[in-house]
């Protein structure tokens, strides 16, 4: 009867009649972090040791590619934790690589994801835990919009929310990649093999009982933000691209728009004739116009299924998605 079925430790132990306690996994990406590490690691593990009482707990924190002190410091920390494990990426393979890299290497029953800049509080953590114990396999965190000025990356986060948000109904401004997932809800998340990831969006496509929780997030204890506009910027195209159809709208739009212009203008055209107007070196400058901007509008649809091309020729090639430099974590 359960010959194909694969038994964890909980399994067996449930199977035995023993109580058991469930086991959290915290995965956190970390890249330029020296300053800030050591000071996550407390807070987060004072945390973590008030639920010891119902909870076993894993620390995974995964260094992508970091060129400072932050890899040192993670195995000093192992040497005196045994639920501390690190994982070193080759090099930079960027965020949501990293969280994947954590993700899969996690043996909890619940798995939460959070940045280790301190700016996603741990103390969250106790909430999301309360959630998931009534019965949601996803639980968000949102970020809440904090009052500032001017911010050409707020206006440009907004923009991108508002857009993609049509086609995704979970994805809002706000939401961060400050989660909780049930073993199961990993396990979904994990069977998606996209190159180019964005999690947020693979997340609301696996279905099951959601929860959102609301935070205000912290200032950054050291350091600057590793994430700057080049980064978002890409982050951004690989969310558009990959779960919008934005893109293929603007040209259709475009091409209706063209296609009134030129009725527009045959009308304009029609009637200067039927007037008896003398326009000709207008009529041909207004032309070239014309010829230009639908030129450059041809361009721009050619890129933007150019870029749908190329995203296809990433997935068909298959290429690893990491590559682990060390870690103390056993096969």
């Amino acid at each position: 009867m359960f010959k194909s079925y694969q038994f964890t430790q909980n399994d067996e132990a449930f199977l035995a009649g023993k109580s058991v306690k469930a086991k959290i996994s915290v995965v956190c990406p970390a890249y330029q972090e020296q300053e800030v590490v050591l000071p996550f690691y407390k807070e987060l593990t004072k945390v973590l040791l008030d639920l010891v009482a119902d909870f076993e707990f894993e620390i995974i924190l995964v260094d992508d590619g970091s060129t400072d002190r932050t890899l040192s410091i993670l195995k000093e920390i192992a040497d005196v934790d045994e639920r501390f494990f690190y994982i070193s990426l080759s090099k930079n393979f960027g965020h949501q690589a990293a969280i994947t890299a954590g993700l899969e290497k996690a043996k909890g029953d619940l798995i939460i994801t959070l940045d280790s800049d301190l700016q996603h509080p741990p103390e969250l953590i106790v909430q999301l835990i309360a959630l998931w114990k009534k019965g949601n396999d996803v639980v968000l965190a949102k970020r809440e919009e904090v009052a500032e000025g001017f911010s050409f990356r707020k206006i440009f986060r907004k923009l991108f929310f508002k857009v993609i948000g049509s086609d995704v109904r979970t994805m809002r401004s706000g939401y961060s990649d400050y989660r909780l997932l049930s073993r199961r809800a990993l396990d979904s998340l994990l069977q998606f093999k996209e190159s180019h990831r964005y999690l947020r969006g693979l997340v609301s496509l696996i279905g099951y009982p959601t929860a959102v929780v609301s935070f205000t997030p912290s200032e950054r204890f050291a350091g600057n933000s590793k994430f700057g506009f080049v980064k978002l910027f890409r982050y951004a195209i690989d969310a558009l691209f990959s779960f919008s159809k934005a893109p293929s709208n603007f040209i259709y739009a475009l091409s209706l728009f063209f296609l009134l212009a030129s009725i527009c203008l045959l009308s304009g055209f029609v009637l200067a004739l039927f007037c008896k107007l003398q326009f000709e070196y207008a009529l041909w400058i207004l032309m070239g116009s014309i010829l230009l901007f639908c030129s450059s509008g041809v361009l721009f649809g050619q890129g933007i299924l150019a870029e749908y091309i190329s995203r296809v020729y990433e997935q068909v090639k298959n290429r690893p998605l990491y590559f682990v430099k060390d870690t103390n974590i056993s096969s």
